[in-house]
C-alpha cells in the first residue's frame, strides 16, 4: 500500500523569507525529490507507526496549473492502514514539515539563488491518499522490535523462526537498536548469532559508535559490548555521521574504560 500525505506549498526567498510567485520556479520543482534516505520521515515516526512496518517518507513536489505547487510525502506499508492510523500518520507528517526535517523549509537553488519550499498549512488542505500499488513491502522485523524493546523471549522466538538477524526498523539494525536502548543481553545474543557488526544505519552510524554514544549504557556495559563487537570484526576506523570515530565519542561522553579498550585495540 502507498500512502501519500499532501499539502499546498509555497516558495520563499531564503534571503528575506518573502513568498515568491514565479511560474518558472514552480515548474522546475515538478517531480523533484528532496534530500536522501536520512531525510525520510519514516525514520522519525513514533513506535506505534514504525512497528506497523511503514517505510519511506521521502518528500517530493508536483506542479500543474490547476493544483498549483503541492508538497507530498510518500510512505509504503505491507498492509492497508486504518483510518486512525492514517490520521496519526498525517499528524506526524505535518509535525515533521513544521518542526522536524522541514523546520527551516526544504531548501533548493534556482538560477544561482537560494529558496525554500514549505507547506502552506494555513490553507488547511492537507490530504491523505491510500492506494494499492505494485511495491512489495516486507512486514516489520520482529527481531528489530524485540531488540529495541529488550524482549528476550520475542528475540529468541524470532531468531528461531529464521528471521534475518540484521532486520531493521526505521533504518536502524536490530543490533544497533539493542545497543542504543541499553539492552546488553539482546545485543550479545545478536552478535553471537552473526549480526553484522559494521552495518551502518541510514545516517552512517555503526554499532561501535552507538556503544560510545548511548546514554542507556554504563561505561562498563559499553566496554563489554565494544569488546564483543571488535572480537567479531568491528572496524575502529569508521567515521560516524558527525565525522568522529568511536574513540572520540567515548572520550566526549566520559566513558574512560571504553576509551582505554578502544585505544588498546588500535
Amino acid at each position: 500500500m502507498k500512502i501519500t500525505i499532501s499539502s499546498p506549498a509555497i516558495v520563499c526567498d531564503d534571503l528575506d523569507d518573502e513568498v515568491v510567485d514565479d511560474l518558472s520556479i514552480f515548474k522546475s520543482l515538478d517531480g523533484r525529490v528532496y534530500g536522501d534516505e536520512s531525510d525520510d520521515v519514516a525514520c522519525y515516526l513514533a513506535p506505534e507507526l514504525a512497528d506497523i512496518g511503514i517505510i519511506g517518507g521521502s518528500t517530493r513536489y508536483s506542479y500543474d496549473s490547476s493544483s498549483g505547487l503541492v508538497l507530498h510525502t510518500d510512505y509504503w506499508s505491507h498492509r492497508e492502514l486504518t483510518a486512525d492510523e492514517v490520521d496519526k500518520l498525517t499528524q506526524e507528517t505535518v509535525a515533521q514539515w513544521e518542526d522536524g526535517i522541514g523546520e527551516n523549509g526544504f531548501p533548493f537553488e534556482f538560477d544561482g539563488e537560494d529558496f525554500y519550499v514549505t507547506a502552506d498549512l494555513e490553507a488547511k488542505s492537507v490530504s491523505a491518499l491510500q492506494i494499492s500499488d505494485s511495491r512489495v513491502v516486507p512486514p516489520p522485523s520482529r527481531i528489530a522490535i524485540s531488540a529495541r524493546d529488550g524482549n528476550m523471549n520475542g528475540l529468541t522466538a524470532a531468531i528461531a523462526a529464521g528471521e534475518d538477524v540484521d532486520g531493521e526498523i526505521q533504518g536502524v539494525s536490530a543490533l544497533q537498536l539493542a545497543v542504543l536502548y541499553g539492552h546488553v543481553d539482546a545485543a550479545l545474543m545478536l552478535i553471537e548469532r552473526g549480526a553484522d557488526v559494521n552495518k551502518p544505519d541510514s545516517s552512517g552510524d555503526r554499532p561501535l559508535h552507538a556503544c560510545a554514544l548511548s546514554n542507556s549504557l554504563s561505561d562498563e556495559e559499553s566496554t563489554k559490548l565494544a569488546l564483543s563487537l571488535m572480537e567479531k570484526g568491528a572496524n575502529l576506523g569508521e567515521f560516524a555521521q558527525e565525522g568522529g570515530r568511536a574513540i572520540y565519542y567515548a572520550e566526549d561522553r566520559g566513558k574512560l574504560k571504553l576509551k582505554q579498550a578502544l585505544e588498546g585495540a588500535n
